[in-house]
């Protein structure tokens, strides 16, 4: 059976392993796929020389997967994309990863939520992505109306997932009192559902900017009025985070590098 898995990789300061789907069913305008398909954590030249495009077999990923428990002490994973729920072989997926007794958490737009993907979701920690509460900008960043989003955002809080909601501060479409709006949506769910501010990253063909620390601080600042957990990841720095690997598609072997900002200098 074929996946939807073309890139791994794996980052040795909190022993985890980024897995990337191919397919998405969102078309965001300010995606980071944009600039490139590869983790953005890469050296570019590294990211420069990916051309193997080549989805993994479930039986390639399990033996990937046990080669980095075994020499690598893998202890949890992220399901990335593109989109994890485009993918057909997500639930087997999930459960080889949970056999393995690897931890694993879900990153997802939220907007399909099959009865087989519900299904493994009390395996899974989740984090769903919204772009923007506003019905009219979502529909004009994604392709795609907020409300299925929402209404499935509910139904995965209502099976007592762990469960938590991420979005990107972006100046002039999704500002500090925007994403102020979203949190005070999951706080009339639940004021202890995570929030995670991510920072924009500058898309060629798109009018917005980087924020600066100012406006994420601001965002940070509204969205503790309403809520108990935020995060805001886009004031985090990723040097001296330790090592990233390329583990597929491989070059030679896992090889190594240092953790660096996502884009840096875009």
């Amino acid at each position: 059976m074929s996946t939807e898995i073309f890139h791994i990789t794996f980052y040795d300061y909190d022993s985890s392993a980024y897995i990337h789907f191919l397919n998405c069913n969102f078309r965001c305008i300010g995606c980071i796929r944009r600039i490139s398909i590869w983790d953005c954590h890469l050296p570019i030249n590294i990211r420069n020389s990916l051309k193997h495009l080549r989805c993994l077999k479930i039986d390639e990923f399990k033996e990937i997967m046990n080669l980095l428990i075994h020499n690598y002490s893998l202890k949890s994973v992220v399901l990335g994309g593109g989109e994890p729920t485009t993918d057909k072989s997500l639930p087997l997926v999930v459960s080889i990863l949970n056999s393995l007794g690897v931890k694993v958490k879900l990153l997802t737009n939220a907007y399909i939520i099959s009865s087989e993907v519900a299904s493994i979701l009390k395996e899974c920690e989740a984090t769903v992505s919204i772009k923007s509460i506003n019905p009219i900008k979502h529909l004009e960043y994604t392709g795609f109306p907020i409300k299925q989003v929402l209404d499935n955002f509910l139904k995965i809080y209502r099976l007592n997932v762990n469960v938590s909601i991420e979005t990107i501060l972006i100046p002039g479409f999704n500002d500090p009192v925007n994403i102020a709006d979203i949190a005070k949506y999951i706080s009339l769910i639940d004021d202890k559902i995570p929030l995670i501010i991510d920072s924009y990253i500058p898309v060629p063909g798109t009018p917005w900017r980087r924020p600066d620390i100012n406006e994420l601080e601001e965002a940070e600042y509204l969205s503790k009025l309403y809520l108990l957990n935020v995060y805001c990841r886009g004031k985090v720095i990723s040097k001296g985070m330790g090592k990233v690997y390329l583990v597929y598609p491989s070059l030679n072997g896992f090889s190594s590098y240092d953790v660096k900002s996502c884009f840096e200098g875009v």
